[in-house]
């Protein structure tokens, strides 16, 4: 998976293939980071922050495929 600061929020992406999976909305959106082990993503802003387990992105992308 590949994450990029995109507009306002985080956009995460598949490798291969570069397919858009999900998108995290933030405001003033402008670093992006995963953790050692991959299992987490933090998501940086001017005015604060989250953190985001991985698989949960992924999981919510499989979802919205069977709908």
């Amino acid at each position: 998976m590949l994450a990029a600061v995109v507009g306002e929020g985080v956009a995460f992406y598949s490798i291969p293939g570069l397919e858009r999976i999900h998108e995290v909305p933030l405001k003033f959106a402008c670093d992006v980071q995963f953790s050692p082990d991959g299992s987490k993503v933090a998501c940086g802003s001017w005015s604060g922050g989250l953190l985001v387990e991985a698989p949960n992105l992924i999981a919510a992308r499989v979802g919205e495929r069977s709908d």
